[in-house]
């Protein structure tokens, strides 16, 4: 369980929910439970009831959790509830995993056109009869 955490979080963090760690959460209890409502869950992880709902509003608005009327006993307001919408978490980490090889694209066409560091910077070499002698390392990050 553990580790399926650290990857639901590192979803609800994709999908731009505004507390990763506590969605991750919210989305065990629905990978267990098939639905939670926004009390109870708010009560089980000790969080305040709209910190949860930010949560469940940000799962309902990718696609991964439905929300429905939950009838509680007596009167009032129903309840709300939300249930996991399994295709719409599997798409959701389709999309996600389609931003991050866009995002690695991306990034390994900038690093082939980025300067390469002086290597004597890393090892400190840098006396006279150093290849890096005289060089500049004003930007370079030290490794």
């Amino acid at each position: 369980m553990e580790g399926e955490l650290r990857y639901l979080e590192a979803l609800a963090r994709c999908v731009g929910a505004p507390n990763p760690d506590v969605t991750a959460r919210i989305l065990e209890a629905l990978l267990e439970r098939g639905q939670v409502n926004a009390v109870s869950i708010a009560n089980e992880l000790e969080v305040s009831y709209p910190t949860a709902l930010r949560s469940l509003d940000a799962l309902m608005a990718a696609g991964i959790a439905i929300a429905f009327p939950e009838r509680g006993k007596g009167r009032g307001r129903p309840r709300k509830a939300v249930a996991l919408n399994r295709d719409g978490l599997l798409a959701a980490f389709d999309r996600c995993r389609a931003l991050l090889e866009e995002g690695r694209k991306a990034l390994e066409t900038r690093l082939k056109e980025a300067p390469t560091p002086c290597r004597c910077y890393a090892a400190g070499s840098r006396g006279p009869g150093s290849p890096c002698a005289g060089r500049s390392t004003a930007g370079q990050v030290k490794t």
